[in-house]
């Protein structure tokens, strides 16, 4: 017999029979304890399941001695007893050593009447065995401004927005409340479980409860959904380093007031090599922890820029001939131009401040210095310096400088259109070896 308190009004509780062995006579079904009117005897021995035994502390008995005979096995209420002082209802489990121990519930199902016997014999004040109980309100919540749900007493409950109160005798507990995870209509956020608040501060997500009027409050904290992606004005993709080294873009969760740190990462994509300015939130820190508010997309944004090195060398090694620059045509056709600096240092004197010698456009490799001759020497009283600076039309930039030396044999005096005289001729005799079989480059000066 398990005793429930419940439902039907202050003033009643439940006694709900449940089958622990049968004795089967023709008319009756011992699987769905199905009463078949046609007649027949139907003996039972049932269990009982009560929360308290007078006397003995908490504890349950489940198998009694007693073999009590159920005409109509179910459900039947029994009255609350109320006196001066008291709450309590009567449970009725005979205790004779001797005899045949029959406990009788009958129910009328003409008149809904119920009937008591016990050997034959009404009830006696020998059998009474009773509990007293008393009510406690416990009220339920979840910390979000919607209705959503709780597991109350391992069964999912709706709550409703403000909350839920219960009434419960003090023989039912304890009772276990337990926070869900979960979305509820209205709120743009999944809640994930943080602590309970009010009568218990567990973060354990279930808890057990005990006989104090009071308030649990699931406090639950907002998830948000965080994507982090690298900006790049002529690329995609990249990497980015959230929780590790990640393909951007990447995506993860971060809950209400927690922190999530990303370090943007400097890379090369398709021959140009960005580099990071600043977050989408506006920090220049490389390394920056963020504190989203809500769902949110966070930026590392960099500026592009073309490769220092585009394999510079000199024709310098002929004190007669300028010194002339070749380089090879840089692999991202947004890079649209070049542009030729020099810097100079004559002896001791202090090196001179760089200078634009000129700007080509692409598909142009090669430049004369029409200033300065070259040199066999190892060494000379001219120092040069030259680079070749790749323009990103993209984002309007040139790489950092990146100086090549190289030794010159002195000032050119002439005019430039004089050493393009002079350099044709040297290619024109280089082809016939003429004049002078023996010497290729001979050079004609007429003064």
């Amino acid at each position: 017999m398990r005793i429930i308190y419940g439902g039907a009004g202050p003033t009643q509780a439940k006694i709900m029979l449940y089958q622990y062995g049968v004795l089967i006579d023709s008319g009756y079904s011992a699987n769905t304890w199905i009463f078949n009117p046609g007649g027949g005897s139907f003996e039972a021995n049932v269990g009982a399941d009560v929360n308290s035994s007078p006397g003995s502390g908490d504890s349950e008995f489940t198998n009694p001695t007693p073999t009590w005979s159920i005409k109509d096995p179910g459900s039947y209420t029994v009255r609350v007893i109320f006196d001066t002082t008291d709450r309590y209802f009567d449970i009725y489990i005979p205790n004779a050593p001797g005899g045949d121990n029959d406990f009788n519930i009958e129910y009328n199902i003409y008149d809904g009447s119920v009937s008591y016997k016990y050997n034959g014999r009404g009830l006696t004040p020998s059998t009474l065995v009773s509990y007293a109980w008393v009510e406690h309100n416990i009220t339920v919540k979840n910390s979000f401004n919607a209705a959503g749900d709780m597991n109350i007493d391992y069964t999912t409950v709706s709550i409703p927005n403000g909350g839920k109160m219960y009434n419960w005798p003090s023989p039912s507990f304890p009772h276990h409340l337990g926070a869900i995870d979960q979305q509820p209509a209205g709120i743009p956020y999944m809640q994930r479980f943080e602590k309970w608040t009010g009568n218990s501060q567990s973060s354990n997500r279930t808890i057990s409860i005990d006989t104090v009027d009071a308030t649990y409050t699931a406090k639950f904290l907002d998830e948000y959904n965080i994507m982090f992606q690298n900006s790049f004005s002529d690329a995609t993709g990249g990497v980015i380093n959230v929780n590790g080294s990640q393909t951007a873009p990447y995506q993860t969760v971060v809950l209400e007031n927690d922190g999530i740190t990303a370090t943007a990462v400097s890379q090369g994509i398709d021959n140009i090599t960005y580099y990071f300015t600043n977050w989408s939130t506006g920090s220049t820190n490389i390394n920056e922890t963020f504190y989203p508010i809500s769902d949110t997309t966070i930026a590392a944004n960099f500026v592009g820029i073309a490769a220092q090195s585009i394999n510079l060398n000199f024709e310098s090694s002929d004190p007669n001939l300028p010194i002339t620059l070749h380089w090879t045509e840089y692999p991202n056709n947004n890079v649209t131009q070049y542009q030729i600096w020099r810097r100079i240092k004559y002896k001791k004197n202090p090196t001179e401040d760089p200078v634009l010698l000129a700007t080509v456009n692409r598909g142009t490799t090669s430049y004369i210095d029409y200033d300065f001759y070259g040199t066999n020497l190892g060494y000379t009283d001219w120092m040069l310096w030259y680079d070749v600076r790749s323009y990103y039309s993209t984002e309007g930039t040139y790489p950092d400088p990146n100086w090549a030396q190289v030794f010159s044999g002195g000032l050119i005096r002439e005019k430039p259109t004089d050493l393009e005289e002079k350099l044709t001729v040297v290619k024109e005799n280089s082809l016939d070896n003429f004049p002078n079989p023996f010497n290729p480059s001979t050079v004609i000066q007429y003064q």
